[in-house]
């Protein structure tokens, strides 16, 4: 029982056998935004549905059929007069219609000194996985920021440390 224990509290801190703490990072700057992510992940920027970017983890094995990842939407809400509180709102009640079967876990608002958002978790599939997501709400200047962790379901503990440190280095200018 304790050998189970330290295991499950050791893996979050390595990723593939590496320290998080040691990984090296790049990061993308522009004039709206910047975020850092793990060298050893793959970048693609385009605008393909709104998708500013995405990384991609690296694959496991060969046999992986899911890389795990963090992507980062932008929506234009001009003429719309949506808060952030608005956005998270219609966000809740549109995800089950876009999400097979979409299972909210839990949301919450955080206010940080120079920045609001909301952190949401929740579940679903596409048929073929199982996802768990973790994503953030951010409203600037007439624009929704939506970054979304996602993971394969039995995987999101193993992602979430790399996850998080990702989403945490997001930041508007």
């Amino acid at each position: 029982m304790k050998l189970t224990s330290i295991i499950f509290l050791v893996l979050p801190y390595f990723v593939f056998g590496q320290d998080i703490n040691t990984l090296e990072f790049r990061t993308v700057n522009n004039s709206e935004f910047s975020i850092s992510y793990p060298s050893n992940w793959e970048l693609k920027e385009h605008g393909i549905h709104n998708t500013r970017l995405i990384v991609l983890s690296e694959q496991e094995s060969s046999s992986d059929k899911f890389r795990e990842s963090v992507n980062l939407i932008v929506q234009d809400l001009t003429g719309f007069n949506y808060d952030l509180d608005t956005f998270a709102a219609i966000s809740k009640e549109q995800a089950p219609m876009m999400i097979p079967n979409f299972n909210l876990i839990s949301e919450e608002k955080v206010v940080e000194k120079d920045r609001s958002f909301y952190k949401v978790f929740f579940t679903g599939d596409n048929g073929s996985f199982q996802f768990k997501f973790e994503q953030y709400y951010f409203v600037v200047h007439n624009r929704a920021y939506i970054l979304t962790l996602t993971t394969e379901k039995s995987k999101f503990e193993v992602f979430r440390s790399i996850g998080e440190r990702i989403l945490n280095s997001f930041k508007l200018f």
